[in-house]
């Protein structure tokens, strides 16, 4: 009940927060909307960057179908960060206790870092949530959604597939 209503109060703050972000997005962010703009468009629209990943392009370019992509898509980035706050605070109850649970929920949505990138449409908190949540199903047993989860999360930013070897190494033990 407490961490839920902490997570309702975060989404709160955070909603008001977004309201008074300046909406003009930076370079990265950018891309990542004019990469959208390009594949949902068969690219008609937009710019396509090679090196960059596909997931939060195809995302961008889906809300930019919706309407106004910047909005949306920092809705969504605050979404992930409530999504990493809950599935890390879950994880870590799992593996320690409830407590310990409760801190990281509690360190987690006081951290600079991950208040800076709520409101930012780069790869960092999507990739971040996918990888706690690969993690999850992992210890859950479930291997093969946590092999999908983990091939979405190098899909998000190309570094995470580093994770699939720590994934292949805990096999192992």
């Amino acid at each position: 009940l407490l961490l839920t209503l902490t997570l309702v109060i975060l989404g709160i703050l955070f909603f008001l927060k977004i309201s008074t972000v300046d909406f003009h997005p930076g370079w990265d962010e950018s891309t990542y909307i004019g990469m959208g703009k390009y594949y949902l468009s068969l690219g008609d629209s937009g710019i396509v960057e090679s090196l960059r990943p596909p997931v939060l392009p195809l995302i961008t370019g889906i809300l930019w179908q919706l309407g106004n992509s910047v909005l949306l898509t920092r809705l969504l980035s605050v979404l992930f960060m409530l999504g990493i706050v809950l599935v890390g605070s879950t994880l870590t109850s799992q593996l320690y206790d409830r407590r310990s649970g409760l801190l990281f929920a509690l360190f987690a949505s006081a951290s600079p870092l991950l208040l800076h990138f709520s409101t930012r449409i780069l790869t960092e908190l999507p990739t971040a949530f996918f990888l706690l949540l690969g993690l999850l199903l992992y210890q859950k047993k479930q291997y093969s959604s946590a092999g999908v989860i983990f091939a979405i999360a190098t899909l998000t930013k190309f570094p995470a597939g580093l994770s699939l070897l720590c994934l292949i190494g805990l096999w192992f033990l």
